[in-house]
C-alpha cells in the first residue's frame, strides 16, 4: 500500500490561479441541445464514409460538431437530474452490514446529474480531480453544487489541470472565497531547456471522491463540449473510496513539478480485488501500457478494447498480433472520427495491416467514443482515463481501475454490447484505396507521432 493512504495534506495556503489562456475549445457547449428531455446520446453525428476509417475530410470537424447555447446545455441537466436515474446497469449488495453498489455511466448527461445530486448529498467532503472543468452550462452546475457544500462548511478541493481547463480566475473566484482549496496542475511555462516535455506532462485522471463512500473514476470531463460523446464511467459506493482519497493527497502535492520523473514508481494499491494503476510521465516505465501488456499476452480466448485514440507503439502493436496468432479474438471499438483529426490520420496507417493480422475494427459512428476499457477472457477488465497513445503512456499522469467482479464485467458487457449496436466494421478495400495524397499525409506525420 501507499503510504500516502491515510496521510493527512497540509493545508493549503493559497489557491493556484490560472494564467490567461485563450479558451481551447470554446464551442464546447454543443451536444446539449441533442439531448431529449434526460437521456443522452444522439445517432445524428454519422460519418458521412460508412465502414471506412478514413478520416472525413473534415479538418475543422474536431472542434465543431454542433453549437448549442449554454442556456440549451443547462436546461438539458435540470431535466436529467429531475429523471429517474437510468444507467447502463447498477449492482446491489452487502459485506456484512456494510451496503455497496456498482453503477455504470456511458451517458454523460446522466452522468452529471448522478455526480451533482452525490456532491449536494455528501456530509464531510468532496474532493475532484479532472483534465478539463469548462466555463459552460456543465461547469457552472458543478461550480453552483461545490459551492453550495462550501458554504456548508464541508471541505471541499479541487485539482485542475492548467492546460485542459482554460478558464480565467473569476469563474473560480466565488469557490476560492468560499474556502474551497483549487489547485492548478502544472501551468504552461517557458524554460531554459526541454519546455516541451516539461509543459507535456499533464493530468488527465478524472476522480470525484465523496465521503470515504462513493468513488467516480472513468473518462468524462466536466463539460458541454462532450456532454453527445460515448463515455465510460464507473460509481462505486465501497470503503474503496479511502484508498483513492490517499491517491488524491499525493496528486495534489505534485501539482506544480515541472519535471520529468522517470522512474517515479507508484506501487499498485489493493482493495478487495480491486488494482489501482497509477501512470507518471516517463519513457521507461509505463505501468499502465505494461499492465495491459500483461493482459493481452495472458490472453486465452478474447480481449475486447475501447479506446478514442489508437496509437500505441510497436510491443503493443506486437502483442495484439501475437494475441492474434494465438486464435484469441481481438476487437477494437473506436470512433470512426474523433474529435482529433491528426490522431485519426496517424491511427488509420495501423489500421490495415493489423485487421490483415487478424484484429477486427469496430467503428462507433454517432459521435465521439471516448470511453477507455478493456476486457479479457469475460472476466478481467481494466478501465480509467488513459487512453492507447504515446502521449497517455509517456507524457500524462493516468489513473485506472483492474479487478475481476462479475458484476463489473457484467456491466461493461452491456456497455459494450450497446456501443456494437452503433458500429460498423472497417471497410479494408476502402481503405487500401485511400487518394494517393492521403498516404502522403500520412507518411509525412508519421515521425511526430510520438508528440500525440
Amino acid at each position: 500500500m501507499l503510504p500516502t493512504d491515510e496521510r493527512v495534506e497540509p493545508v493549503v495556503g493559497e489557491a493556484a490561479v490560472a494564467d490567461g489562456r485563450s479558451a481551447a475549445v470554446s464551442a464546447s457547449d454543443t451536444a446539449a441541445a441533442s439531448a431529449v428531455g434526460a437521456t443522452a446520446v444522439s445517432d445524428t453525428a454519422s460519418a458521412s464514409a460508412v465502414g471506412a476509417t478514413v478520416v472525413s475530410d473534415t479538418a475543422t470537424r474536431g472542434m465543431t460538431a454542433v453549437s448549442a447555447s449554454d442556456t440549451a446545455a443547462s436546461l438539458a441537466v435540470r431535466q436529467a437530474e429531475t429523471a429517474a436515474h437510468e444507467v447502463v446497469g447498477e449492482v446491489v449488495g452487502a459485506v456484512g452490514e456494510e451496503r455497496y453498489s456498482t453503477q455504470l455511466f456511458d451517458d454523460n448527461l446522466r452522468l452529471f446529474s448522478a455526480m451533482i445530486d452525490d456532491i449536494l448529498a455528501a456530509e464531510k467532503y468532496v474532493y475532484l480531480e479532472t483534465y478539463r472543468f469548462s466555463d459552460d452550462a456543465i461547469g457552472k452546475r458543478f461550480r453552483e453544487a461545490l459551492l453550495r457544500k462550501a458554504q456548508e462548511g464541508l471541505d471541499i478541493r479541487i485539482l485542475v489541470d492548467a492546460y485542459g481547463t482554460s478558464t480565467n480566475e473569476l469563474f473560480f473566484a466565488e469557490l476560492i472565497a468560499a474556502g474551497v482549496k483549487l489547485r492548478y496542475f502544472k501551468k504552461i511555462k517557458l524554460f531554459f531547456s526541454n519546455t516541451f516535455a516539461r509543459n507535456h506532462t499533464r493530468s488527465h485522471r478524472k476522480l470525484l471522491l465523496i465521503d470515504d463512500k462513493i468513488t467516480y473514476i472513468g473518462s468524462s470531463n466536466l463539460t458541454s463540449y462532450s456532454i453527445s460523446w460515448r463515455d465510460l464511467n464507473l460509481r462505486l459506493q465501497s470503503p474503496i473510496t479511502h484508498k483513492f482519497r490517499g491517491v488524491f493527497y499525493r496528486n495534489c502535492e505534485q501539482y506544480k513539478l515541472y519535471e520529468l520523473v522517470p522512474f517515479e514508481k507508484k506501487k499498485i494499491i489493493s482493495y478487495h480485488g480491486y488494482n489501482i494503476i497509477q501512470d507518471t510521465p516517463s519513457t521507461i516505465y509505463q505501468a499502465v501500457r505494461d499492465y495491459a501488456l500483461h493482459l493481452i499476452r495472458k490472453a486465452k480466448s478474447e480481449i475486447v478494447i475501447e479506446t478514442p485514440y489508437f496509437l500505441p507503439g510497436y510491443k503493443f502493436r506486437k502483442a495484439l498480433i501475437d494475441a492474434a496468432s494465438r486464435e484469441v479474438k481481438v476487437t477494437i471499438y473506436i470512433p470512426l472520427n474523433s474529435d482529433v483529426p491528426i490522431i485519426d490520420l496517424l491511427r488509420n496507417k495501423y489500421l490495415g495491416p493489423l485487421y490483415k493480422q487478424g484484429i477486427r475494427w469496430r467503428l462507433f459512428r454517432p459521435d465521439n467514443l471516448h470511453a477507455k476499457c478493456m476486457l479479457v477472457d469475460g472476466r478481467k477488465f481494466l478501465m480509467g482515463s488513459a487512453n492507447l497513445d504515446y502521449r497517455s503512456f509517456r507524457y500524462q499522469y493516468e489513473i485506472m481501475l483492474y479487478g475481476e467482479h462479475a458484476e463489473v464485467v457484467q456491466l461493461l458487457q452491456e456497455h459494450i454490447a450497446e456501443t456494437d449496436r452503433h458500429c460498423c466494421d472497417l471497410d479494408y478495400e476502402k481503405w487500401k484505396n485511400v487518394p494517393w495524397l492521403y498516404r502522403f499525409a500520412e507518411w509525412l506525420i508519421t515521425p511526430f507521432r510520438r508528440l500525440f
